[in-house]
């Protein structure tokens, strides 16, 4: 997907695919099928553009994607609720 069409785009990394386009709520499928909603985003965010926000989830996932899980909450993609458990099962459904 395009970042110029859609303001989303998929980053493979080796635990699945995640799809960066929607603070707070980041697609991600496993290699495993699995597929959750994620909520990572970097330390004091609320103070940087959010073009550096972007920049910076990108940048952890290409550098150090067990890191970006690690602290990762999530739930079932498509659920609703205020649950965000963590860090990310990376495991069989």
């Amino acid at each position: 997907m395009s970042w110029r069409r859609g303001r989303r785009f998929e980053v493979k990394v080796p635990q699945g695919v995640v799809q960066l386009g929607e603070l707070y709520n980041l697609w991600f499928r496993s290699n495993a099928g699995t597929e959750l909603s994620l909520c990572v985003v970097p330390r004091e965010h609320s103070t940087l553009p959010v073009e550096d926000v972007w920049t910076n989830l990108l940048l952890t996932l290409r550098a150090e994607p067990e890191e970006f899980f690690r602290v990762a909450n999530y739930r079932p993609y498509g659920s609703s609720g205020a649950h965000w458990p963590g860090p990310v099962p990376l495991g069989s459904p």
